[in-house]
């Protein structure tokens, strides 16, 4: 496990697929396997997000530090960036969006997944928790995944909201490799604080300003198997 794994910058174990989404290839295996069970239990899970490298990230957050994409709040409600403090407007991004350098996708174990078969293409695929409970059009293989997956390795990191990140129940994680990136991130967390010293990231300042908090409240605030 390297350091640059952990940041997105290295894709030498990260496997593209024809469909353009990207997973470790350590998990492609036990990904495939829980893929087909639950089509036999009469699901097509697909993964709407995998792999996404430093520099994805990076376009990401500038994007909504400096306006040029939305922010929303927990009400889906569109923030107006220009009208928060630079501390605000970095927590109101870390509640939707991880830090570049420290997202869970840039170590390819983790993904977004919906279900094919009950996805409408009018509505386009929003990721947000009604599509994911009650009546939502992924719920009951949500529901299935969570009598599930951990028999093939799979957790859900956000699944409760800690009071960091908002809950995410289309994000999954296997958990057997994943484990090992969040154990090097706690250890050795000036490789995230050096790396955002040397990149041209928006709100760098108030980042390292707050860094601790950030590592702690967002980054490290998860969901763990035991």
């Amino acid at each position: 496990m390297k350091k640059l794994d952990l940041t997105g910058k290295d894709t030498a174990n990260i496997i593209f697929q024809s469909n353009g989404v990207a997973i470790h290839s350590d998990v492609i295996e036990p990904y495939n396997a829980l893929q087909t069970a639950a089509f036999d239990a009469g699901f097509d899970m697909q993964i709407a997000s995998g792999f996404r490298d430093f520099e994805r990230q990076l376009k990401i957050w500038n994007g909504k530090y400096l306006g040029m994409i939305p922010i929303f709040d927990d009400n889906q409600i569109q923030l107006d960036v220009d009208t928060l403090e630079p501390f605000e407007r970095i927590k109101a991004i870390l509640r939707f969006s991880a830090l570049h350098s420290a997202s869970r996708h840039h170590w390819g174990t983790d993904f977004d997944y919906y279900d094919k078969s009950t996805f409408d293409q009018t509505l386009g695929l929003k990721l947000v928790s009604s599509e994911y409970q009650g009546d939502g059009p992924f719920a009951n293989l949500h529901q299935w995944l969570l009598n599930n997956a951990e028999n093939f390795g799979f957790h859900f990191p956000y699944l409760n909201h800690n009071g960091g990140i908002a809950e995410e129940p289309w994000h999954m994680s296997y958990h057997p490799l994943s484990s090992g990136y969040l154990e090097l991130l706690e250890s050795e967390p000036k490789i995230l604080f050096d790396l955002i010293i040397n990149e041209d990231i928006a709100g760098k300042t108030t980042i390292l300003r707050n860094f601790e908090h950030i590592l702690d409240y967002y980054i490290l605030n998860v969901n763990r198997v035991e």
